[in-house]
């Protein structure tokens, strides 16, 4: 029998076999359709998923496929068995959150008739946090334009974990952008809620519609990085509150930046920022390109299969990218899969982030970012 420590090493074989010849996953899947329906199962299954999606390719690609006769009505057959399965476990209150996520994954890789209508609503916050996350991810995988706009018409409904994950699908994939844009018009997203990476993403798309579309709506986050300096220069003048700071970089810097331990490592550690002249930092902040260190510079990467990341490398191979992004995981790229690689000349961090924010807040931020040792942090719950 299959123990809970070994569902990684399955994970990870159901990966390789669908990354590996064609042959061997027709093979696999009509053997997968003959096991017994448990978590090793579904397991292999979600992971030939994550295997085929590195060849670009999804199950539902693989009725177009040329199979042997023989084999054909076995393998669509065990397709079909194993979406069921995972309608099912998604769709159960009793399954494990990471059971659940399993499930979650295999419905991101078929039609959107599969499980569109089952991962919506556990994109909600009664779920557990993972399980939303992967919900929402699992949607835009889908590519749907009609799940897409449905997510977003929810937007208040969602965490703010969910909120990073569809924001993210809306920088990288038209569909989700385009629903995002449909959601701002229509009153259901706050301009100001689309964060600065998205943003700054969207106005370097190769869509020219969607280009267009982010320059008519982001025109103040696109503008003069210098007037946006000078704009904010009185603030170097006022006294500042250091635990509204705090709460300012909680929410506004904590993604890409550590301080006090807490925070994202897409950005420099900035505990040690306390010798910057407050001058440096309203610099730093609103025109983070004016002076870029070369290992943030941010890349464009173009896929084969038209989706576009952006982010700085993190490490690279022979083989491989591993390119770091603002709110979601490290993205590893084949350079097999890559069509186009450029620098884009700018930093990893974004402009734009005076939206929203007073002379005050900048007032508060600064004095923050120059006393971090101060303990006014705590972590998100």
């Amino acid at each position: 029998s299959i123990v809970t420590e070994q569902l990684p090493f399955l994970d990870k074989l159901g990966a390789l076999i669908g990354a590996g010849p064609a042959e061997d996953f027709e093979d696999f899947l009509a053997w997968l359709g003959l096991v017994k329906q448990d978590a090793a199962g579904l397991v292999l299954f979600a992971g030939l998923g994550d295997g085929l999606a590195s060849r670009d390719k999804s199950f539902r690609d693989i009725q177009k496929m040329a199979l042997p006769s023989t084999t054909e009505t076995k393998i669509n057959e065990g397709v079909e068995i194993w979406f069921r399965r995972a309608r099912t476990i998604a769709s159960s209150s009793t399954a494990t959150p990471e059971l659940c996520v399993t499930a979650i994954r295999i419905l991101g890789r078929g039609e959107p008739g599969m499980g569109g209508d089952v991962l919506l609503p556990l994109m909600l916050p009664n779920q557990h946090e993972t399980v939303q996350v992967a919900a929402a991810k699992a949607l835009t995988d889908l590519a749907d334009s009609n799940l897409a706009r449905r997510a977003f018409i929810n937007w208040s409904s969602y965490s703010r974990a969910v909120h990073r994950q569809l924001l993210a699908a809306a920088s990288r994939s038209a569909r989700p952008a385009e629903a995002m844009f449909a959601a701002i018009d229509q009153g259901n997203l706050a301009l100001v809620e689309v964060d600065p990476a998205t943003r700054q993403a969207l106005l370097r798309s190769k869509d020219e519609k969607l280009k267009q579309r982010a320059q008519a709506a982001f025109t103040t986050a696109a503008g003069d990085r210098g007037a946006v300096v000078r704009k904010f220069e009185p603030a170097l003048k006022l006294a500042g509150d250091i635990e509204r700071g705090g709460d300012l970089f909680l929410k506004t810097c904590s993604a890409c930046h550590i301080i006090q331990g807490v925070g994202g490592k897409v950005g420099p550690d900035l505990s040690g920022i306390s010798t910057h002249s407050k001058e440096t930092l309203l610099v730093d902040i609103f025109d983070p390109s004016r002076q870029i260190l070369p290992d943030y510079v941010n890349y464009s990467v173009l896929k084969q299969s038209g989706e576009v990341f952006n982010g700085f490398i993190a490490a690279e191979s022979a083989t491989t990218l591993t390119l770091r992004r603002p709110n979601e995981p490290d993205a590893l790229v084949t350079r097999s899969q890559i069509k186009e690689l450029k620098a884009e000349g700018k930093s990893i961090m974004p402009d734009g982030l005076e939206q929203g924010l007073s002379l005050q807040d900048v007032a508060d931020l600064l004095v923050f970012l120059q006393n971090p040792t101060k303990p006014v942090l705590s972590p998100d719950p």
